[in-house]
């Protein structure tokens, strides 16, 4: 079965909903977590890209200096990036890795990252990801209900493919186990920064790894938070919307309704639809005048912030 993952509606819609629910198929079983430290190149709470001052617990400070979009655009796979306007843009993927060997396609990713390229980081981390789903699926093969015999047989004869050009991949116990996921984001790619605060198996392990490690999840939700606040300051729906999620959500965060509100209107602001307007009027109604008005001018700070030129 051929498998496309189109991120941005994911994770600008379905994620601010179903809090990442999207996102079922584990990705590593028992992964090795590198060392994950502040201070790394894009990190010192968002001082590089764009947050100075005005914080309200949790609100994006006013920006003293913005990126440039070469410079947003150099930590994210080209084919990925889509751009809304002057300083907004969001991420789309369709092709987690290229048809062929596996193996052969991240071994030369592996030197590039090793010298500190965060996008061949993620590519290993897709393509290792790809090759586990896929194993799972050899191991447990299923089709699309009501499909027809002949469109059973071509997605067995797909999955079939993918495990074979995994096959070399898959034997590598190092980079299959390596937590590249993790890697990336200190490494400052934006996509993978996008995806660690929703993909706790990656990051964290199974559950038998988090209860043996505790003080790794108080980790990962301070990371989470700052990475989404940084990408958040260089105008990306995607994380603008995934705050909205988190504050709604209360996982990695305090639950704050009010503050979910705010990057909401800010996500319906840079692209409105008819999806995002309902949203903001659902959420609206759990809240008082009151904190509806500190909401809305918290999310002209918020916006002024990230995505004004």
């Amino acid at each position: 079965m051929k498998r496309t993952r189109k991120i941005p509606l994911v994770i600008t819609a379905t994620l601010m909903v179903a809090g990442g629910a999207w996102l079922a198929a584990r990705y590593f079983s028992a992964a090795q977590t590198p060392s994950i430290h502040r201070g790394s190149t894009y990190d010192s709470d968002l001082s590089m890209s764009s947050h100075a001052g005005a914080e309200r617990n949790g609100g994006l400070p006013i920006t003293v200096s913005k990126p440039t979009m070469d410079e947003i655009r150099s930590r994210l796979d080209p084919a990925v990036f889509n751009r809304i306007g002057e300083r907004t843009y969001y991420v789309s993927r369709m092709e987690i890795r290229p048809p062929g060997d596996a193996l052969a396609h991240v071994v030369p990713l592996r030197t590039l990252s090793q010298k500190g390229d965060a996008i061949a980081t993620h590519q290993i981390h897709l393509a290792v990801t790809d090759c586990k789903d896929n194993f799972a699926a050899g191991a447990n093969p299923k089709t699309t209900p009501g499909a027809s015999a002949s469109q059973r047989l071509s997605q067995f004869a797909s999955i079939e493919r993918k495990l074979t050009e995994c096959a070399t991949l898959l034997k590598d116990n190092e980079l299959m186990t390596t937590n590249w996921l993790s890697l990336a984001a200190e490494q400052g790619s934006i996509e993978a920064r996008l995806f660690y605060s929703i993909d706790t198996e990656s990051v964290l392990g199974d559950p038998r790894a988090r209860l043996a490690d505790p003080q790794a999840a108080v980790v990962w939700r301070e990371n989470a938070l700052s990475y989404l606040k940084e990408v958040a300051g260089t105008g990306s729906l995607d994380a603008l919307a995934a705050l909205s999620n988190a504050y709604g959500q209360g996982v990695i965060v305090p639950q704050d309704p009010q503050l979910s509100y705010a990057y909401a209107l800010v996500s319906n602001r840079i692209k409105h639809d008819a999806y995002r307007a309902d949203l903001v009027r659902s959420m609206e109604k759990g809240l008082s005048i009151k904190q509806r008005e500190s909401a809305e001018a918290l999310s002209h700070q918020i916006h002024q912030s990230c995505c004004q030129p």
